[in-house]
């Protein structure tokens, strides 16, 4: 599943399945995509589609492999420019300026791991500097150990377990408490402890 989710109030939908935003109507989507489809040559790697997403919804995709998911994903994130239509997140044109985009949003891509060469501490600082997180010293060390991974603060990620360098990934998302997240198979390495411990966070 690939799931863009900001972080406020959760959507809700009644028994028809029908989407109710008694806490967005009338406000600007934190999402917008119209017509928006993705080409290679001829193949067609995403069909033109139509997508808002409001503060406080998660909203998810799924789909069998192939499907386009993960470019669903890259579009909206400015890592892939559309063949046609608009996009704009947190009121910024992804296609015009995906690198601003970058860098209001925290994403964790499909099938991602950190740097080999780094440590988890080494990783997260590094990003934090990117981001330019207050106080960055003690955030890297609280997400260390929200994720369990105070004994492997030192160790080069190549020698972490897959479910170890997922929670450092996920751990660089979440530094710097974005307001919007977009999460490509965010748990598939995770043990079901830290999967719900990040469901309830989020």
């Amino acid at each position: 599943m690939s799931s863009p989710v900001s972080n406020e109030h959760q959507a809700r939908y009644d028994i028809h399945g029908r989407l109710h935003r008694p806490m967005t109507e009338g406000k600007k989507p934190m999402v917008s995509a119209v017509d928006m489809a993705k080409k290679y040559g001829d193949f067609i790697a995403l069909h033109p589609l139509n997508v808002q997403v409001h503060a406080g919804e998660f909203f998810g995709v799924f789909g069998p492999n192939g499907a386009g998911k993960s470019t669903f994903i890259k579009l909206l994130t400015g890592q892939l420019r559309p063949s046609k239509g608009r996009i704009e997140v947190l009121g910024v044109d992804a296609v015009d300026d995906p690198q601003k985009v970058k860098a209001n949003i925290g994403i964790v891509p499909e099938s991602e791991s950190p740097p080999s060469f780094l440590t988890p501490a080494e990783f997260l600082e590094f990003v934090a500097r990117l981001r330019g997180v207050e106080d960055m010293k003690n955030k890297v060390e609280h997400w260390l150990e929200w994720f369990g991974l105070q004994e492997k603060r030192d160790t080069m990620c190549k020698d972490l377990s897959k479910g170890q360098r997922q929670k450092v990934m996920l751990a660089s998302a979440f530094i710097h408490k974005p307001k919007l997240l977009f999460l490509d198979e965010p748990f598939a390495n995770l043990d079901p402890i830290y999967q719900r411990k990040c469901r309830e966070w989020l």
